[in-house]
């Protein structure tokens, strides 16, 4: 774990200490990767549709 100084983290009034769990390049990173898996499963559930329901969905092949 790496010490970092508390400039590094995003202000969150919502937290005890009001600041993020994260630091911002962190949560940078985390959020990519997110995107990336969601846009996976995106990948995933389309090619499983029928041709009928992409065409009504207004999906392209």
């Amino acid at each position: 774990m790496t010490e970092k100084p508390i400039t590094e983290f995003p202000r969150n009034a919502s937290t005890a200490d009001g600041r993020g769990a994260y630091c911002r390049p962190c949560h940078a990173k985390a959020a990519k990767r997110s995107r990336e898996r969601a846009r996976a499963k995106y990948a995933e559930m389309v090619a499983l549709l029928s041709p009928s329901d992409r065409a009504r969905l207004g999906i392209a092949d």
